[in-house]
Parts: C-alpha cells; sequence; structure tokens
C-alpha cells in the first residue's frame, strides 16, 4: 500500500468514527428520562407540600412518575380547584380520576410543553404543578 492509499484509508477511518460518535452522542441525548414525583407519607393533610419536588420539571417526552408513599389512596389528575381538564390522570372519560394505591405509581408522558397545575381528586387541597420544557 503507497502513501496516498494509506493516507486515503486513514482519513475515511476518521470520518467513519466521527460519525459514528456524533451518532451514539444524538442517540443519547434523544433518550427520555424518568421524573419521579413522590406523594409523601401523611399527604391528605397537607397542600403544596403533598408532593415531592413540587414544581416538578420534565422534558416533552419523558415519563413522569407519580409513586404513592402514603398510606390512603390518591390521584394526580391535571386541572385547578379540583376541576380536571383531561391532560393526565384521568380515564379515558377525562373525567374519571386514576386512583393510585399505597406502594403503587401512575405515569403521565407529556408531548407539549407548558406548566401543568394538578391535584388529588380525593383531596383537593394537595397540589401540584409540573413544568415540561
Amino acid at each position: 500500500m503507497n502513501t496516498k492509499t494509506a493516507t486515503l484509508l486513514a482519513g475515511a477511518v476518521v470520518a467513519i468514527l466521527a460519525t459514528a460518535v456524533l451518532a451514539i452522542a444524538g442517540q443519547q441525548a434523544a433518550f427520555a428520562a424518568n421524573v419521579d414525583i413522590t406523594i409523601v407519607p401523611g399527604a391528605s393533610t397537607k397542600t403544596k407540600d403533598a408532593f415531592s419536588p413540587n414544581p416538578a420539571e420534565a422534558h416533552v417526552g419523558d415519563t413522569v412518575v407519580w409513586t404513592n408513599k402514603d398510606g390512603a389512596l390518591h390521584t394526580a389528575v391535571s386541572g385547578k380547584d379540583n376541576k380536571p381538564d383531561g391532560k393526565f390522570g384521568v380515564q379515558s372519560d377525562g373525567q374519571t380520576p386514576i386512583l393510585i394505591p399505597p406502594g403503587k405509581t401512575s405515569e403521565f408522558k407529556p408531548t407539549q410543553a407548558g406548566e401543568y397545575d394538578y391535584f388529588c381528586s380525593l383531596h383537593p387541597a394537595m397540589s401540584g404543578e409540573l413544568k415540561v420544557s
């Protein structure tokens, strides 16, 4: 192999490796994360401190997971003032809340950026905010 061929071959290998590294880096950036929100013990007697963290922050495509660490049933329903807006936390009818038993979870995957208020329909004083960018 002459020097010119070796140089061209080395350049091609470097270009292929650089492309592969950029592709892998781009794929890693595209992975969605889990955003964990805890329904804290004693939540039914709390207000804005019933969900932790509050407000919570997520990105479009992340999976937001509410985990009930309290001993009572709870919900995490989008809306305000005990009025569901149907974005998450409800059955397909848009009104019936999805119950989260103690030790269980409920999930939401945001598809749009924005600020989402939510509350527990069983204990309406419990309220939270999810900021999605």
